[in-house]
């Protein structure tokens, strides 16, 4: 058993208060009623630990993008060259123009004229 399902099987069984629980697993009580309420919902099975990965990727790589990359990769390779990281960012930052963080927009006069 996990130290949360240990926690929270106590609390339920009413051998310790949610303070109690607190300060001698020292856990806050927030947290605490969090996973009750995970408790409350799915069990102790529901206690362990979730994943925080996204579910979905705002803004994926291509499938263009992937099949160069791996193509330059396998150049690469059978060159007897590194084919790491630094071509990938190669192939999704391309050399050209720097881009200007600044506006291009020019402010409107302050003067009084």
């Amino acid at each position: 058993m996990s130290k949360y399902q240990v926690v929270v099987s106590k609390i339920v069984a009413k051998q310790l208060s949610v303070t109690q629980a607190a300060v001698k697993y020292e856990i806050s009580r927030r947290h605490l009623h969090r996973l009750l309420a995970r408790y409350h919902q799915g069990g102790l099975d529901a206690l362990e630990p979730q994943s925080r990965r996204p579910k979905t990727n705002p803004a994926p790589t291509s499938e263009v993008v992937r099949a160069r990359i791996v193509e330059l990769r396998q150049l690469l390779a059978n060159d007897g060259l590194d084919a790491g990281p630094s071509v990938d960012h190669q192939v999704v930052n391309p050399p050209g123009p720097a881009i200007s963080g600044q506006s291009t927009q020019t402010p409107p006069s302050t003067s009084a004229e």
